[in-house]
């Protein structure tokens, strides 16, 4: 019964990050970095995520 409640509250805060993420995703002032390989077989990687004014130096 412990495992039991130990899973809900992994579950619960996983949830939680997860929606988090989510709503982070939202945000259209977002600024991402993305490395391109220059084989076409590989997916571009996302290396860094962060909001407009932080990359500009306003905050």
């Amino acid at each position: 019964q412990a495992a039991a409640t130990s899973d809900r509250v992994r579950v619960a805060y996983y949830k939680g990050r997860a929606q988090a993420m989510l709503e982070t995703f939202k945000r259209l002032d977002l600024v991402l970095t993305i490395e391109f390989s220059s084989s076409s077989d590989i997916l571009p990687l996302i290396v860094h995520i962060t909001n407009l004014s932080t990359a500009l130096g306003l905050c």
